[in-house]
């Protein structure tokens, strides 16, 4: 195979997806970048609320863009405060926040990405029907699209979230419901009494597996009623029922009419998913993001493991174009040493935190007892991780993570 102007083709524009492209882009090596996206437009839907970009894996992503100026002009500031409160809504626990996890709306991230990319690398309204493989092992492969153009590429990846169509290329793994649904719902503070909530993020939990969580700014309250149901049994009028023993602030809230609102199934893969090739081109397709170990939002890990995913597989495509080395063979390690192993733990703590949440019959002060042990271990974490950054700037005189 040639890897002269080495064709990428990028399936899904998500913060993951446009990610990569950037990485991409910004190498010397010799590689065509193209995004194929299913949305018409930048602002066909909603992107979803706010989140918290950790350092070791979403914030060096950006750094690695050259992005991280920007993306800390479009932080919310002091937006990293996290409040648990009960069903009377009385705060339980409060953390103010350190800075150390700053929060962004997912659009405006979304919008620093696009802004970032190569002009027309993104092809809108392109709805990938299948991948296929080409009649010799290192030829091109094509993708199908819905309108039934067909467009060749050296290497696809997969970042098209939890139903994607290329990785029924390399397993048959389907997301499973967790038996848990949110009605997604903001509320603008201008139309609706917000003034009960504090800002930043808000846990609140009743004794009956029924849970109110989301984020808190000036202008809106962006909250997600999560309740243990069968999936379809959820509705927009469901967030009522949700808190209908709740404390009359918060009825009052769920029963007004928000700006935009929407029924989300949680589904995950199935913890500890690999995949293994049949066919010799299929190596030279590869997933990130929600594609590769789509999980819970309970362990605040989705956004930041489909920024890591896409900062360490443009490391490995560009080394393997610019050295002219075995491109499956540079996927396949990036698999087997980096996306298994940081996506598999990730994903055992997002259902262990689904199950404490919602299956353990824990109340808004479990929850909080829970909560408080939980930021206690991730400091130590920070201070060790920070002191390995700073043993390796000292010894070797450069910052590794970064």
């Amino acid at each position: 195979m040639k890897h002269e102007r080495t064709r990428v083709a990028v399936v899904g524009g998500g913060i993951g997806g446009l990610s990569l492209a950037r990485l991409l882009q910004l190498a010397e090596a010799e590689v065509e970048v193209t995004v194929y996206e299913a949305e018409e437009g930048p602002d066909a839907r909603p992107q979803g609320g706010y989140l918290d970009l950790h350092s070791y894996t979403g914030q060096r992503a950006l750094r690695e863009a050259r992005l991280y100026d920007a993306f800390m002009e479009r932080i919310e500031v002091n937006q990293d405060a996290l409040t648990i409160m009960d069903q009377n809504l009385d705060v339980i626990y409060k953390d103010e926040g350190d800075g150390s996890r700053p929060e962004i709306d997912r659009a405006k991230l979304r919008q620093l990405l696009l802004d970032a990319v190569v002009p027309n690398t993104i092809r809108w309204g392109s709805k990938l029907r299948a991948v296929t493989g080409p009649s010799h092992s290192d030829g091109p492969i094509e993708l199908h699209f819905a309108d039934g153009s067909v467009e060749e590429a050296d290497v696809v990846v997969g970042a098209d979230g939890a139903w994607s169509k290329v990785r029924q290329v390399l397993t048959d793994a389907k997301p499973e419901y967790t038996g848990v649904s949110f009605v997604d719902a903001v509320y603008l503070c201008n139309n609706v009494d917000t003034s009960f909530l504090r800002k930043g993020t808000l846990f609140a939990l009743d004794t009956e597996g029924h849970a109110a969580l989301g984020h808190i700014d000036a202008k809106s309250a962006h909250i997600y009623f999560a309740q243990k149901v069968p999936k379809g049994s959820c509705t927009v009028a469901s967030a009522q029922t949700i808190v209908s023993s709740w404390a009359l602030p918060m009825r009052a809230l769920a029963s007004s009419k928000p700006a935009c609102a929407t029924v989300r199934p949680i589904d995950t893969l199935p913890p500890g998913l690999t995949w293994t090739r049949d066919e010799p081109w299929k190596a030279r397709v590869a997933l990130i993001g929600d594609a590769a170990h789509l999980m819970t939002p309970f362990a605040g890990e989705g956004a930041n493991l489909a920024l890591a995913d896409a900062t360490d597989l443009s490391r490995v495509l560009i080394r393997a174009i610019s050295l002219h080395e075995d491109l499956g063979k540079s996927i396949s390690n990036f698999e087997k040493y980096t996306l298994w192993p940081r996506s598999h733990e990730a994903a055992r703590e997002s259902k262990a935190n689904l199950e404490t949440f919602f299956f353990k019959g824990n109340d808004a002060h479990g929850i909080a007892r829970w909560m408080k042990s939980m930021f206690s271990l991730r400091s130590m974490v920070s201070m060790a991780f920070s002191y390995m950054r700073n043993l390796l700037w000292w010894c070797w005189g450069y910052d590794y993570f970064y």
